[in-house]
């Protein structure tokens, strides 16, 4: 078992094990490469192309896991929207007449090129590496689709929210539901661990996130925790920790400003935390970097903990910024 498993199963590792959240992204210059010949979503539909893509990271920076290549809204279009990705704009969705009634997701049927991906990629695997698959929060992928985007005051979704509870529940539970069969299918299919991205949790009040949102999520995370660890990941929920102890989650994922000391108070000194290195630390200079290395390292010594940065790989990162912050996390001495 290699190191990142076993900190999911509260063995500390030392070094830590390290990935970066959008390892296999835009800073990678074999990814732009690959990138001119192919839209984005037929890289994330395309089962050779999926498995390329996922593996470049762990070939290129060896890192501990590779994260399954995708995006948190790969399912849409099962669902009868429409999605699309431009260049520096985010995406667009679009929603036909009577979009609230849409069916909860097939995933053996609907998205067999995807699977089948995930496939391969585990294939492919080199030993030793671990092969993370993912699915946004239902909370999350809501906000892109019924704001048709992304948002900076969430104000469509807020209105259904406030304005129509009953139905808004009733659509939280069908893309919670979605979400649950997406990961399951994913484990199926080779990921050995699945993290939750949610992104905009941190929108909901305390007392919508646990009137409504904790049931959702908690049924998502019960089923997926009994084949596979679960990591979950968002902004800006320090304040939800109470909330999110009642999950059965193998692992927290903080955000950049979040601290190791309040989630350790909350969890207990034994519970594993992954992240949270500031990811515009890498733009700085090699000392920056190392020296940053070293104080998350602290900050999360000697407890369980996967190194990550709090958020994802910005696309303008050098490279060999990011060979400097590995090479320093698995500095013993």
């Amino acid at each position: 078992m290699n190191a990142f498993l076993s900190v999911l199963q509260r063995r500390p590792q030392a070094p830590p094990p390290v990935w970066f959240m959008r390892q296999a992204g835009r800073f990678l210059p074999e990814y732009r490469a690959l990138r001119k010949g192919h839209e984005f979503l037929d890289m994330c539909t395309d089962p050779a192309l999926i498995a390329e893509t996922t593996l470049m990271p762990v070939n290129l920076l060896d890192v501990d896991a590779a994260i399954f290549f995708s995006d948190i809204l790969i399912f849409l279009p099962a669902l009868g929207f429409g999605l699309e990705f431009k260049e520096g704009e985010g995406p667009k969705i679009t929603k036909p007449s009577g979009w609230l009634d849409f069916k909860v997701l097939n995933p053996d049927r609907q998205m067999k090129s995807v699977l089948e991906g995930m496939r391969r990629t585990r294939e492919a695997l080199p030993d030793g590496k671990a092969l993370i698959g993912f699915a946004g929060g239902p909370w999350t992928i809501l906000s892109y689709l019924i704001e048709g985007g992304g948002s900076r005051n969430f104000e469509e979704i807020k209105s259904l929210l406030y304005g129509e509870p009953e139905l808004f529940i009733k659509v939280l539970k069908k893309m919670g539901e979605s979400v649950s069969l997406f990961l399951q299918a994913q484990q199926a299919h080779g990921a050995q661990v699945v993290q939750i991205f949610d992104t905009w949790a941190g929108r909901l009040s305390y007392h919508h996130f646990e009137r409504y949102y904790l049931p959702v999520l908690y049924k998502i995370v019960e089923e997926a925790v009994r084949h596979t660890p679960v990591i979950y990941f968002g902004l800006n929920l320090t304040p939800y920790y109470p909330l999110l102890k009642e999950l059965p989650i193998s692992c927290l994922g903080l955000d950049t400003p979040a601290s190791f000391a309040q989630a350790r108070a909350v969890f207990g000194p034994e519970f594993p935390l992954q992240g949270n290195m500031d990811p515009t630390v890498l733009l700085a200079g090699e000392e920056a970097v190392k020296s940053e290395v070293r104080r998350v390292k602290a900050e999360a010594s000697p407890n369980p903990h996967i190194f990550n940065l709090g958020h994802g790989v910005l696309p303008q990162t050098p490279v060999g910024r990011a060979v400097t912050a590995i090479r320093e996390i698995r500095r013993t001495d």
